[in-house]
Parts: structure tokens; C-alpha cells; sequence
């Protein structure tokens, strides 16, 4: 999938799942994550993997530490994996 189509789709998922607008900030990549998305006055930090194994978990969670406050002080970090396992869940 090419980035935009990736922007596209989560942006109308995640529009549909909070029930209204969202804006992505097509910048997102300059800070070393998939996807930023604001919301009712609340930036989500999205690092999307396509594994969801522990070593993909582990390194998401590396990543998006380190990127989300470069983002905003008061970003939220979320973790996008088709499935989430208990071992992902535990780190």
C-alpha cells in the first residue's frame, strides 16, 4: 500500500471509529512515524507495522517513544499491528 493510500484508508477508519472529522498532517514521516492524526484538539501518533510478532512490537514501541514527543508534549503514541498478541500487549 503507498503512503497516501495508507493515509487515506486509516483516516476514514479512523473518522468513522471516533464518529467525526479527522485531519492527518501529511508530515508525518519528517518526524519518523506512519501517520499523525488530530482529533477534538488531540494529536495520535501512529507507527504502523505489518508484523505483529515481538521483535515488530518492540521496535514500534522504540520508535514511537522517541517520536512522539517530538511531536507535540501531549501526543498520544498508538501502535497500529493487524493483531495483537499477549506478549505485544505486556511490552
Amino acid at each position: 500500500m503507498t503512503p497516501a493510500a495508507f493515509e487515506a484508508t486509516a483516516s476514514r477508519l479512523l473518522a468513522e471509529w471516533f464518529g467525526a472529522p479527522v485531519h492527518a498532517d501529511r508530515a508525518a514521516r519528517s518526524h519518523g512515524v506512519d501517520l499523525i492524526v488530530e482529533h477534538d484538539r488531540t494529536l495520535f501518533v501512529i507507527e504502523c507495522k505489518q508484523a505483529s510478532d515481538s521483535a515488530a512490537v518492540a521496535s514500534a514501541i522504540t520508535q514511537i517513544k522517541t517520536a512522539a514527543p517530538n511531536v507535540h508534549r501531549k501526543a498520544v503514541p498508538v501502535i497500529a499491528v493487524p493483531f495483537m498478541g499477549d506478549v505485544g500487549k505486556r511490552l
